[in-house]
């Protein structure tokens, strides 16, 4: 187990819970990053979260969006696959911390 979870942090993708995740949004210390599509955006808000589609993540578009790399990410999607995959992108533009939150629903719970 203990393997397991130091190999989970060195792919920045640990969990944590939700309560954590609820207290550093409120402190100003995390930022949500939604990476659905833009469709999907529209069919489901993710509010208070940055967008970037998944389509348009490279570096480029990362820096554009003048996100605190010193913040934590909490990525997400529509079930987790895309974020899991963003998560390289994320660190090769200098995101340190960086959680997959897997999905939209969880985002709307920690901002609720």
């Amino acid at each position: 187990m203990k393997i397991l979870f130091i190999f989970l942090l060195s792919l920045n993708i640990f969990a944590g819970d939700l309560d954590s995740w609820k207290e550093l949004v409120k402190e100003g210390k995390a930022v949500g990053l939604d990476i659905r599509t833009y469709p999907e955006t529209k069919l489901n808000s993710a509010k208070g979260s940055v967008h970037l589609s998944y389509f348009d993540f490279n570096e480029k578009n990362l820096n554009k969006l003048k996100i605190d790399k010193e913040k934590t990410v909490l990525v997400f999607c529509e079930s987790g696959g895309r974020a899991s995959k963003a998560i390289k992108d994320l660190n090769k533009a200098g995101f340190t911390k960086v959680i997959n939150i897997k999905d939209w629903r969880t985002w709307n719970k920690i901002k609720n």
